[in-house]
């Protein structure tokens, strides 16, 4: 019974010991993400949800064991699709460069595997391209301001930090009369989900 108990107390030390991860204060972290979005116009009578994919980089510093903060650049893409809209237009493709900052608070601190909550802040530059009924190729650009909220799992290796993100997604664009004037080409408002992978190398 007491050998029994030796190796199970053994054991829970092991694992206990390989628990912890050497996050350290003032450490800094630069890395590559893949980012898919899915987002529609917040009014409910337009159903246009579209679903974006790219990646980016990103930059974070761990200011303490609670608190980090996170600086992000990435680019999404739609794919090509037909989309109804008073000037007729077709394929109709939305490319997004999207720059955040973000506040990050970690619930499981020095653990490997490190859950933390999100809330960021950014804008959003909007490239659309499509065909008109008539052939020809039309271009048309929008600036949005988005915000995020959500929930983030980094699992610690060494020098690396391999994570996976769900954000909750809110954009809004200026209200300068473009909407209107493009067919909608771009919801005044509108809100989603997105989901990342992440690989961060700090030093």
């Amino acid at each position: 019974m007491r050998r029994q108990l030796a190796i199970v107390t053994a054991l829970v030390g092991a694992l206990a010991g390989t628990a912890h991860a050497d996050w350290r204060d003032g450490q800094f972290g630069i890395g590559l993400r893949t980012s898919t979005e899915n987002v529609g116009s917040a009014n409910q009578q337009e159903s246009n949800t579209l679903h974006m994919a790219g990646g980016g980089i990103q930059v974070r510093y761990r200011a303490s064991a609670r608190w980090s903060i996170e600086l992000s650049t990435e680019t999404m893409r739609s794919p090509t699709i037909n989309k109804d809209a008073p000037d007729g237009m077709t394929h109709y493709v939305r490319e997004a460069k999207a720059t955040t900052f973000d506040a990050f608070w970690h619930i499981s601190p020095h653990r490997r595997w490190d859950w933390y909550l999100i809330v960021g802040l950014g804008g959003t530059n909007d490239a659309v391209t499509y065909d008109k009924v008539d052939g020809t190729k039309a271009n048309a650009t929008f600036h949005e301001t988005h915000v995020h909220f959500g929930l983030g799992l980094e699992h610690a290796c060494g020098h690396f930090g391999f994570g996976a993100e769900l954000r909750m997604v809110g954009l809004s664009q200026k209200d300068d009369g473009k909407a209107d004037a493009q067919g909608g080409l771009v919801p005044m408002n509108s809100s989603g989900a997105m989901f990342n992978l992440t690989a961060t190398y700090y030093f």
